[in-house]
């Protein structure tokens, strides 16, 4: 739903001029996010919400979850970029904080492996 709401909302309302640190700051924030589930594949996960009855990772549970907070980020700055389109500055930063951090957890899974 968040990523059809996203395409909705964007289909709608022309984007405004974004800076290119924004776009980089998208491509940290799913490449993170694909980079948590990649390393987390096959292990035992820590989070009850990624997690299958044996306690092991589960994709069909943990991919929507990670899609949809990432979705619904990206949507939720995207509305507020429609009135406030300097904000871009401080979303870039927060979405490359957050790419980063799910970079430092599938650093740790791999290392742990």
């Amino acid at each position: 739903l968040a990523v059809a709401g996203t395409s909705l909302l964007c289909a709608a309302d022309p984007a405004p001029k974004l800076p290119m640190e924004y776009k980089a700051s998208i491509a940290v924030l799913v490449a993170g996010s694909v980079a948590d589930v990649a390393s987390s594949w096959g292990r035992y996960e820590l989070n009850p919400l990624a997690r299958s009855a044996d306690g092991k990772f589960s994709p069909a549970r943990a991919i929507p979850l990670k899609a949809g907070i990432v979705a619904g980020t990206l949507l939720l700055q995207r509305w507020a970029m429609r009135d406030h389109p300097k904000a871009a500055r401080v979303f870039a930063k927060m979405n490359t904080i957050m790419g980063a951090g799910s970079f430092a957890m599938a650093a740790r899974n791999w290392r742990n492996r």
